[in-house]
């Protein structure tokens, strides 16, 4: 008997604990029912005859078009430089003077040609003055005369080249290459000097078969300058030779400089597994106020453009199974508000506000987010 009642107790209260749970459920349902319909959103307007432009941002740098490596033209030591960074050169002007550092084994070997030209000249004179003094008297022949007197003539041809070539070897120049001296260092093109790597004292070489040589010093026009930078794979296709771009630079806060996009690589570069393309755009020339060479820069590009379209802003947007909808309101923005669902087919976005192509007429307004109270 008694357990018979203490299990009636219990079914009791579970009869209890359901009743109470079923009512808090009750007034939970009514109370967010209630909060739903007190809810209000924000209203968003559809934009007839709107223009919609979708742009990317390129990062990249300033850079000049060509940049000029100057490099000795004999190897040596740096005896003297006469520009620093930043000085304007012209074409032919003397850069830096290179003191030359002799080759033993070259410089002997010349002085062993300058000794044999010598004897060798001694010989041709003996044998042309023996010559000249038989032809004198008409007893050698005339052809025997004319090739002793040649032989002579180039004997004296030799020993001048043998000496010169000595003089190159230990001094680097000689009388007839005054003018286009070895030690002297000239600058190629016009511009302003960007790098100088080496200081007086600096051993350098000339480029060759199997060396690039000592750069001097780097030169450039600075009146002709590219951004150079990358843009996106998913937008590479979008972007064309001759499209309009907006540079900022962050080290001059307040100014844009216009520029050209007159190349795009047609080929890719993989940078921690997404694939860049290189671009380069030409800056006005008319504006380069505060630029230098190696800034970092970002570049606004236009990619695409619809002018003359029905626009709404993107968090007016929501997605049912990849399908745009749109909440049109029905009852305006009184207290209560109404609305009613609308599938919508959407175009071209530029991240804040996107082009609606089917859908809607112009002048509805949108269901927005939640206003907060």
């Amino acid at each position: 008997m008694e357990k018979k009642k203490k299990m009636s107790g219990v079914l009791k209260t579970l009869i209890w604990i359901v009743a109470i749970l079923a009512v808090v459920g009750i007034f939970g349902v009514v109370i967010i029912k209630n909060q739903a319909h007190s809810a209000t959103y924000e209203l968003l307007s559809v934009t007839p005859n709107d223009t919609i432009v979708r742009t990317s941002i390129l990062t990249g740098s300033i850079q000049p078009r060509d940049e000029v490596l100057v490099k000795p033209q004999m190897s040596g030591i740096v005896a003297e430089l006469l520009h620093q960074p930043g000085d304007m050169v012209t074409e032919g002007d003397l850069v830096a003077r290179i003191k030359m550092v002799p080759d033993m084994a070259g410089v002997q070997n010349a002085l062993s040609q300058v000794e044999r030209a010598r004897v060798a000249l001694r010989t041709a004179k003996d044998v042309y003055d023996r010559d000249k003094a038989l032809f004198d008297q008409g007893i050698l022949a005339t052809e025997k005369y004319e090739q002793s007197k040649g032989a002579y003539d180039q004997a004296v041809i030799d020993l001048s080249s043998a000496q010169e070539q000595y003089e190159l070897a230990s001094k680097g120049s000689s009388a007839s290459t005054a003018k286009q001296n070895n030690t002297l260092v000239r600058a190629t093109v016009t511009g302003t000097i960007l790098e100088q790597p080496v200081k007086v004292g600096t051993s350098v070489i000339q480029a060759n078969n199997f060396n690039d040589g000592t750069t001097i010093v780097s030169i450039a026009d600075l009146t002709d300058l590219l951004f150079v930078g990358d843009v996106n794979e998913s937008d590479v296709n979008n972007l064309a030779v001759g499209a309009d771009v907006a540079i900022k630079v962050g080290a001059i806060p307040g100014q844009t400089y216009k520029a050209v996009v007159e190349y795009v690589s047609p080929k890719g570069v993989d940078k921690n597994g997404t694939i860049f393309f290189e671009v380069k755009a030409a800056i006005d020339p008319a504006n380069l106020t505060g630029l230098r060479a190696g800034l970092s820069s970002n570049a606004e590009v236009e990619l695409d453009r619809r002018n003359g379209v029905t626009t709404i802003p993107e968090s007016a947007v929501s997605y049912r199974d990849g399908q745009a909808i749109v909440y049109v309101a029905k009852t305006g923005s009184g207290e209560v508000q109404d609305f009613e669902e609308r599938e919508v087919t959407l175009g071209l976005s530029d991240g804040l506000n996107v082009e609606v192509v089917k859908g809607l007429e112009g002048g509805e307004q949108l269901r927005g987010n939640l206003k907060s109270k």
